[in-house]
């Protein structure tokens, strides 16, 4: 089931101490908690030990609430694939360090391997430089069963670090301390009007104006009429007015004008809506009050975000977007 109240109550029947699930998921039981009277004191009380999230962003509001709401609790961050035995790298979540922007998706894992390489030679890029993310080791898969050209495409030999790698397809970049930094999907890089803009790059933008928790963006349209829509969750008590002044600055400031959302919308948090002088901010019903849709494997549901776009696009569609005259751009 999908419903916060009921995970509450198997965690308090069942004395649970282990979560593990995508990160969407604890954000949803995080809202519940912070937002329904008397719950707070409930999860105050839960027996967690170790909350592990994985194949999905982890917003810093998520490490922030458990800690300090369980002060004994650890989080932990956990990335990988399927092709590598599920999860290959780790990062503990520091109560006392100042994350910047995102939480880095971490080390290898014992028995595992973890490299950023260049896209086209497969050598390993100096650091802080932009490659692709990829994995070697013990726990790395034969190949995909009766798919010798998925195979032959996915599991790559390098040269240079003279082992197969499976390429995860996951850009990133490796910091000084040796923790891998995850910047986006290679696939969720795009043209629009011939340039290329990286998605990951555009939902950082929005995620470091004032009053927005997480941000997600999706292309819509085809050919000359691609663009980008932004879909933003914001925090607590902060008015629309407000988060479209703060997301228009914070992508003018860091993005190119060819990069920035054509429009914008907010997940239902019950924030006021802009006056009828600003326009009015179309808002996302997802079932429950400031979570994203998600996918049967609890990660954003990105088409169901496309669908309320299209929903929402005819017949008033200037007004669904945050500012004057229909959105950014």
């Amino acid at each position: 089931e999908k419903f916060p109240e009921h995970w509450l109550n198997l965690m308090e029947q069942h004395q649970i101490t282990l979560w593990n699930t995508a990160p969407p998921v604890m954000s949803m039981f995080l809202e519940y908690a912070l937002h329904t009277p008397g719950v707070i004191e409930r999860f105050r009380k839960l027996k967690l030990r170790c909350v592990m999230l994985s194949g999905d962003f982890i917003s810093l509001t998520i490490p922030k609430h458990l800690h300090a709401m369980l002060p004994n609790c650890e989080v932990i961050s956990m990335g990988g694939a399927t092709e590598a035995s599920i999860w290959s790298c780790w990062h503990r979540i520091s109560r006392e360090r100042h994350y910047q922007g995102s939480i880095p998706y971490g080390r290898a894992l014992a028995n595992q391997s973890l490299h950023v390489l260049s896209r086209e030679d497969l050598r390993p890029v100096p650091i802080l430089v932009e490659g692709e993310i990829m994995i070697g080791g013990v726990g790395l898969a034969a190949g995909y069963h009766n798919d010798v050209v998925k195979t032959d495409k996915a599991f790559v030999w390098s040269e240079h670090l003279r082992q197969q790698v499976y390429r995860t397809g996951d850009l990133g970049r490796i910091h000084p301390n040796g923790e891998v930094e995850i910047l986006g999907r290679a696939d969720f890089q795009l043209k629009i009007n011939g340039y290329r803009i990286e998605i990951g790059d555009v939902e950082a933008a929005l995620r470091a104006a004032e009053g927005v928790d997480e941000a997600c963006v999706v292309p819509v349209g085809n050919g000359a009429r691609k663009r980008l829509i932004g879909f933003l969750k914001c925090k607590d008590e902060v008015s629309a007015a407000t988060i479209a002044s703060s997301a228009l600055a914070s992508c003018k400031k860091r993005l190119p004008a060819y990069s920035q959302p054509s429009k914008i919308h907010l997940l239902d948090t019950g924030i006021d809506g802009l006056d009828a002088a600003e326009g009015e901010a179309a808002r996302l019903e997802t079932g429950r009050e400031g979570s994203w849709p998600l996918s049967a494997n609890g990660k954003v549901d990105r088409k169901m975000l496309k669908q309320f776009h299209a929903d929402h696009e005819d017949g008033g569609a200037d007004g669904a977007g945050l500012g004057g005259g229909g959105g950014f751009g």
